[in-house]
C-alpha cells in the first residue's frame, strides 16, 4: 500500500488540536496523551482536552516527555523540572525540580525501577529515592538524551556528546558500544532488532548473546519517538527526511544492513499541503496500528483504508471495470477509450469508445466502433452492429450490453435496444417492449430481465414479455443482477424477485441499498453492493435470514472514511462492481475506482475502552465510595462519554442507560453525550456500551454512580411534617364541618320537634278530648242495659277495644312530645320508664344496664336512639313471648352502644332473611334510624334462645357538642405550653 492510500486526518488549532506537541504516550486503558509546551493533553479520536483542574494537582509549565507504564500509569517530566505519576485521577509526585532538572525521556526497567534522561546526567529511581549514575558508573556524559529498554530486557542510554551505552547489569555499569548518538531513542523492531536513527540514517545496533529471550507479546510502545519507527508490518516511517515524513517498506530492505531513509523510501509526504507543518517532531503506533505524528502546528493520523484506490488519468470521469479473458482487471474510460491493465503502470493509447460485459458463461463482450467483439475461451468473434432502416449499420455509442451464449442486447444511443438471437438483430419494440429501459440482464438464451425508468421491472422469454407484478417502490431501475437469484437495485431502494413477484429489502439506513449499480456474490454467498453511499456489504448469513424473514438487511458500509471516492458510477446503466481472478473486488465511483482484497481487509479487533467524564455541574463532590455527588436541586444534567477507538472513531456506536429513569438502553448512535432533566433526589447509576466500526463490543460497559442531594423541601421530615400538618387541617376541617352538620341537624331537629309538639297539642285538645266525650257517652249508653244482654256484652267490647286505642294514641303524642327540652336528660331512665309500662302491660320482668360514664347526647341522636330502642323493646314484649327482656346502654369514648336482648322464642329464619316481616318496617326502620347517625344495626337471634338488637354509633355523632369543646380547650392549653 502506497503512504497516498493510507486514511490521512489531520486536526490543528481548528480542530482543537494543541500546537507544538513534543512527546505522545497511550496507556493501557487507551487515553492517547500529548505532551505540549504548554501542559498535558489528552485525546479521544474525537475532543482533545486540556488534562488537569479541580481535584488534579499537576505542576505547571511545559512537559518534556511521557511514558505509559504496563501497569496503566502514565509518568510525566516537566521541562522546568519534577516528574509525576499519574494513576487513575491520582497524582504522586515522584521528584521535585530540585531533585530531576528537565527530562528528556523515562524509561521503566525490568524490575520496576525508573530511568530518567535529562540534563544533568542518567538518574535511577529505586526504593523512594533517586540515584545519579555519571563517570563513576560508565556514563561520562553530562547530558542524557535518551533511555530506551528492549523487547530483551537490555537498556539503552545515549548521549549527544559521547555516544550510546549500554548497561551492564551484572556489575552495575554502562558500557559504550562505541557508535556515536544523534539524540534520539534507539527504536525497536517487531522481530526485536533495535536500530539507532542518526540524521535519517537507519542503523542496526548489535544483536544480544544466543542465550538472551525476546519478551512475549504484541510490541508495545510506551513512548513516542523523536526520529521514527519500524511499525508492526515492518515498514520504516522516518522523520524529517529531510523534511516532512518518510515511508520505506521491508521489500526494499536487506535484513540489518543500514540505509538512508532519504535515499531509500518508498514514499513521502514533504509537500506543504500534505501534512499541517513539515517540521515533525514525534511519531508513535498505538495498540490499533494506528500512526500518529506530531508537528510544530499539529496532529497526523495515518490508517490503512480498506478500499484502496489506482492512479488515474487527469481529466478523465468515467471508468469501467471489467475481468479480462485471463481474470485479470481491465479498467477502461467510457470516454476516451484509455485501458489500464493489471501490471501495468500507465493508460494505454487512447482507443475508440467502448463498454464491456461479461456473460454468464465467462464470454467478454466489447461494444466499440460499430462491432461487437466477443472472446471465449481465446477465441474471437465479432459481429456488427444493427443495421438502420435504410440498411446501413448504426452508428452511436454503446450504453446497454449483455449476454448469455449467443444471445445478445446490445442498447445503442439515440437508437434504441436491439436483441441479435439465431444471428440476427430484432428491435426490441418488435416485442413490444416500450421506451425508457435503463437496466438489462440477460440469464438465459432467449430469455431476459428488463428494467425502465419508471421502476417496471419485465420478463423477456422466447419473443414474449411479461410484467413483473409488485411494485416495490424502488424509483427507476439502476441495475439488474441473476446471481444467485434475481436482485433488482433502483435509485430509492432494492428488492429481489421471489415467486414472479418482487419483494423490496429495507436496512436500518435507506440510503445504504439507495442508488446501486453494481453488485458481486463472493464464493462464500457474501454479497458487496456499489451504491449511492460507497460499497455495502452483507454477510451471507444477513441475507439469508433477511429472504427468509421481514426483509430487513444487516449491512456493514464501506464509504469515504474507508477510502471510497464519492458515490457510485450510474453513467450508461453498466454494470460498476466485478471480481477479478486473484479476489479482489472492483468498484467504480464517481471520482475514480478502488479495490478490496476480502481476504486481507483489516480489522480492528480491539474493544473499545470507554469512559465517562465527571458530571459538569458546579459544586459536584466524590464521596467515599467513589459516587458523584450533586448539590441538592439539581435537576438538569449533562454527561459526556467516549470510546478510546482510534481506528475509526466516527463510527463507533454507543448505548446508554439511567438506571431509574431509562427503562431499557438507549441508542445514541456515534453521539457522546446525553442530557437528562426533571431529575429529583436520589441515587442512580449511568452505564455507556459501545461497539467499534468493526462490531467488536466493549469487555464492559462504563458506569458512574451520582448522587443528588435534596433540598429541604424534599427530604423525608419536611414531606412528613407536611402530610401531618395536611392531615391535622383535614382533621380541623372535618370536626368543623361534622360541628356544622350536627348544628344544622340540631336546628332541623327542635323545628321537627317544635311541629310534632304542636300536633302533640293539637291532637290532645281536639282528637283525644272529643274521643273522649265520645267513649263518656257511650258509657252512659251502656250503663242502663242489662249486664246480661247481647247488645251490651258487643258495646262493652267496642269500649274495651276504644280504651285500648285511646292507651295507645296516648302513647303515640308522648312519643311526639319526646326529647324536647328534656332531650338532654338521661336516655336510660327514658327507656326504663318505657319498659316498666310494657313490663306492667305484657308480664315480662324488665331491666336496664348501664356502662361506663353517662354522657348526655345531641338532640337528634337522643330522638333517633330512643326510637330504637323502644321499637326494639316493643318487638321484644309484643312477639317475643319472653320471660326477662333488657336493655343495656353503653358510653365509651369512641362509640355509644345500646343491646336490647330476650330469652323468647327468638326471629324464624325467614323473616332475618328477609330482613322483617312483609308489610311491617320495624327492623329496616330501626337500621334506617341507626344509618343516618353514622351507626350500625345487627341482630342476632336462634329459635328457642332469644333474640339481640345491637346497635353501635360514633362518638362524635351522638355525644353533646360541650364535651367537645373542652377536649379543644384541653388542646389549646396543651399547645400553648409546647410554644411557651
Amino acid at each position: 500500500m502506497r503512504l497516498a492510500d493510507y486514511n490521512h486526518t489531520s486536526w490543528t488549532a481548528k480542530s482543537g488540536a494543541p500546537s507544538n506537541i513534543t512527546t505522545m504516550a497511550q496507556t493501557t486503558d487507551g487515553w492517547l496523551w500529548l505532551g505540549t509546551t504548554s501542559g498535558l493533553y489528552r485525546f479521544d479520536g474525537v475532543r482533545f482536552s486540556r488534562y488537569g483542574g479541580a481535584g488534579i494537582d499537576l505542576p505547571g509549565g511545559g512537559v518534556s516527555t511521557l511514558y505509559a507504564t504496563a501497569h496503566g500509569d502514565l509518568l510525566v517530566g516537566y521541562l522546568m523540572g519534577g516528574i509525576v505519576q499519574l494513576r487513575g485521577a491520582t497524582v504522586t509526585r515522584l521528584a521535585s525540580a530540585a531533585d530531576v532538572p528537565a527530562s528528556y525521556q523515562l524509561a521503566v526497567d525490568t524490575d520496576g525501577s525508573i530511568w530518567a534522561a535529562t540534563v544533568k546526567g542518567m538518574l535511577r529511581y529505586h526504593g523512594g529515592r533517586w540515584t545519579a549514575y555519571g563517570p563513576e558508573q560508565g556514563f561520562p556524559g553530562p547530558v542524557a538524551d535518551a533511555v530506551t529498554l528492549d523487547r530483551y530486557g537490555r537498556l539503552w542510554a545515549s548521549s549527544k556528546d559521547t555516544g550510546l551505552y549500554l548497561l551492564d547489569r551484572e556489575h552495575g555499569r554502562f558500557v559504550a558500544t562505541g557508535m556515536p548518538d544523534s539524540g534520539n531513542p534507539v527504536v525497536p523492531a517487531p522481530d526485536g532488532v533495535m536500530w539507532l536513527i542518526r540524521d535519517g540514517r537507519w542503523q542496526a545496533l548489535p544483536a544480544p548473546g544466543p542465550t538472551a529471550t525476546l519478551a512475549a507479546g504484541t510490541m508495545r510502545a510506551p513512548t513516542s519517538a523523536s526520529g521514527g519507527i519500524v511499525d508492526r508490518d515492518g515498514n520504516r516511517w522516518t522523520l524529517m527526511c529531510p523534511t516532512g515524513l518518510c515511508r520505506t517498506t521491508p521489500d526494499r530492505l536487506r535484513a540489518r544492513a543500514p540505509f538512508d531513509a532519504a535515499a531509500l523510501a518508498t514514499d513521502r509526504l514533504d509537500r506543504a499541503w500534505e501534512l499541517s507543518d513539515l517540521t515533525t517532531q514525534t511519531m508513535l503506533e498505538d495498540r490499533e496500528g494506528n500512526i500518529w505524528v506530531a508537528t510544530r502546528t499539529g496532529l497526523e493520523r495515518f490508517r490503512h483504508n480498506r478500499l484502496a484506490p489506482i492512479p488515474l488519468p487527469m481529466g478523465e470521469r468515467w471508468f469501467q471495470v471489467v475481468a479480462a479473458p485471463d481474470g485479470a482487471p481491465l479498467v477502461a474510460s467510457t470516454g476516451s477509450g484509455l485501458r489500464f491493465e493489471a501490471g501495468s503502470t500507465v493508460f494505454g493509447r487512447p482507443r475508440p469508445p467502448a463498454l464491456f460485459a461479461r456473460t454468464g458463461d465467462g464470454s467478454l463482450l466489447c461494444a466499440s466502433d460499430g462491432r461487437l467483439t466477443r472472446t471465449r475461451g481465446g477465441a474471437v468473434s465479432t459481429i456488427d452492429y444493427p443495421p438502420g432502416p435504410d440498411g446501413k449499420l448504426l452508428k452511436g455509442l454503446a450504453i446497454r450490453l449483455t449476454g448469455s451464449g449467443d444471445d445478445i442486447w446490445l442498447g445503442l444511443s439515440g437508437h434504441g435496444l436491439f436483441h441479435y438471437h439465431a444471428g440476427a438483430w430484432t428491435p426490441s419494440r418488435d416485442y413490444g417492449a416500450p421506451k425508457g429501459v435503463t437496466s438489462i440482464e440477460a440469464d438465459a438464451p432467449n430469455a431476459a430481465w428488463l428494467g425502465f425508468r419508471d421502476g417496471t421491472v419485465m420478463r423477456f422469454r422466447d419473443g414474449a414479455l411479461s410484467a413483473v407484478s409488485g411494485n416495490a417502490g424502488i424509483g427507476p431501475i439502476t441495475l439488474i443482477d441473476v446471481q444467485r437469484g434475481v436482485l433488482v437495485a433502483g435509485a430509492d431502494g432494492l428488492a429481489v424477485v421471489v415467486g414472479g413477484r418482487i419483494h423490496r429489502l429495507d436496512a436500518s439506513d435507506p440510503e445504504l441499498l439507495a442508488g446501486i449499480t453494481g453488485h458481486i456474490v463472493d464464493p462464500n454467498g457474501d454479497r458487496w453492493f456499489n451504491g449511492r453511499k460507497g460499497v455495502v456489504h452483507v454477510a451471507a448469513s444477513a441475507w439469508k435470514a433477511a429472504l427468509a424473514g421481514s426483509g430487513h438487511v444487516q449491512a456493514t458500509l464501506y464509504d469515504g472514511t474507508e477510502g471510497y471516492p464519492g458515490t457510485a458510477l450510474s453513467y450508461n446503466g453498466f454494470p460498476t462492481a466485478t471480481r477479478t481472478r486473484d479476489g479482489r473486488l472492483w468498484f467504480s465511483a464517481q471520482a475514480g475506482v478502488v479495490y478490496l482484497d476480502p481476504s486481507r481487509v483489516h480489522r480492528n479487533e480491539v474493544a473499545p475502552t470507554l469512559a465517562i467524564e465527571p458530571p459538569g455541574v458546579e459544586g459536584a463532590s466524590r464521596d467515599a465510595q467513589g459516587r458523584h455527588v450533586l448539590p441538592a436541586g439539581t435537576s438538569s444534567l449533562r454527561l459526556d462519554y467516549t470510546a478510546l477507538s482510534y481506528t475509526n472513531p466516527e463510527r463507533v456506536r454507543f448505548r446508554y442507560r439511567l438506571d431509574g429513569v431509562d427503562p431499557d438502553w438507549q441508542d445514541a448512535g456515534s453521539r457522546r453525550s446525553t442530557f437528562y432533566s426533571g431529575l429529583g433526589p436520589g441515587t442512580y447509576r449511568f452505564r455507556v456500551s459501545a461497539t467499534n466500526e468493526d462490531g467488536v463490543p466493549a469487555l464492559a460497559p462504563a458506569q458512574i454512580d451520582l448522587v443528588i442531594r435534596p433540598t429541604m423541601a424534599q427530604t423525608t421530615w419536611f414531606r412528613l411534617v407536611c402530610a401531618a400538618s395536611a392531615i391535622g387541617l383535614l382533621a380541623l376541617a372535618y370536626r368543623w364541618r361534622m360541628r356544622r352538620l350536627a348544628q344544622r341537624l340540631n336546628e332541623r331537629f327542635q323545628e321537627r320537634l317544635a311541629e310534632r309538639e304542636r300536633i302533640s297539642r293539637s291532637l290532645h285538645d281536639s282528637l283525644l278530648q272529643n274521643m273522649q266525650a265520645l267513649l263518656l257517652r257511650l258509657h252512659g249508653a251502656v250503663k242502663p242495659m242489662e249486664r246480661s244482654s247481647e247488645v251490651r256484652g258487643r258495646l262493652d267490647a267496642i269500649l274495651d277495644q276504644a280504651d285500648t286505642v285511646m292507651r295507645e294514641a296516648r302513647e303515640e303524642i308522648k312519643g311526639l312530645r319526646a326529647g324536647g327540652d328534656g332531650s338532654r336528660a338521661d336516655i336510660g331512665h327514658a327507656l326504663a320508664a318505657f319498659g316498666a309500662t310494657l313490663q306492667e302491660q305484657f308480664g315480662a320482668e324488665f331491666k336496664l344496664f348501664v356502662g361506663g360514664t353517662i354522657r348526655p347526647l345531641q338532640d337528634a341522636a337522643w330522638r333517633e336512639i330512643y326510637y330504637i330502642g323502644r321499637e326494639a323493646l316493643f318487638n321484644a314484649y309484643q312477639h317475643a313471648h319472653a320471660r326477662k327482656i333488657e336493655v343495656e346502654l353503653t358510653y365509651g369514648n369512641g362509640e355509644f352502644g345500646l343491646v336490647v336482648r330476650d330469652d323468647g322464642r327468638g326471629i324464624d329464619d325467614d323473616i332475618q332473611q328477609r330482613g322483617g316481616r312483609d308489610g311491617h318496617w320495624g327492623l329496616p326502620g330501626m337500621k334506617e334510624r341507626a344509618g343516618a347517625l353514622g351507626g350500625t344495626l345487627e341482630w342476632w337471634s336462634r329459635a328457642g334462645l332469644g333474640t339481640e338488637v345491637i346497635a353501635r354509633f360514633p362518638a362524635a355523632r351522638v355525644y353533646a357538642p360541650e364535651e367537645k369543646q373542652r377536649w379543644r380547650r384541653r388542646l389549646r392549653a396543651l399547645l400553648g405550653r409546647t410554644g411557651a
